[in-house]
């Protein structure tokens, strides 16, 4: 990965996991807030480590091309996915009644 790549990449997860972070200070009781922080730690790297794995086996196969292609289908079944769902949540907005001139 070219070093642009992954400062935008390392970015990316931290913008993230701030955000969450301060989502879960804000809705969790005190009480349970340090599990609920570590957990939710522990499974944003879990999506990393199987992917790791896969790539490792596959590169180590020679099948580099074959992963990125899965990687580059996959991530746009993803994006596509939360494009549908994205648009099945919105709030539908009631399109204004045309305007009817009176005769005359």
């Amino acid at each position: 990965m070219g070093g642009a790549a992954a400062a935008a990449d390392a970015h990316g997860r931290s913008t993230s996991r701030t955000w969450l972070s301060i989502v879960i200070n804000q809705r969790t009781p005190s009480a349970i807030r340090a599990t609920t922080l570590s957990t939710v730690a522990l499974l944003t790297k879990i999506p990393y480590v199987l992917v790791a794995v896969v790539a490792g086996v596959m590169i180590e196969g020679g099948q580099l091309s074959v992963f990125l292609i899965g990687m580059a289908v996959s991530s746009l079944a993803l994006l596509g996915l939360s494009h549908v769902i994205r648009l099945r949540t919105a709030p539908i907005t009631p399109e204004p009644a045309p305007v009817v001139e009176p005769a005359g």
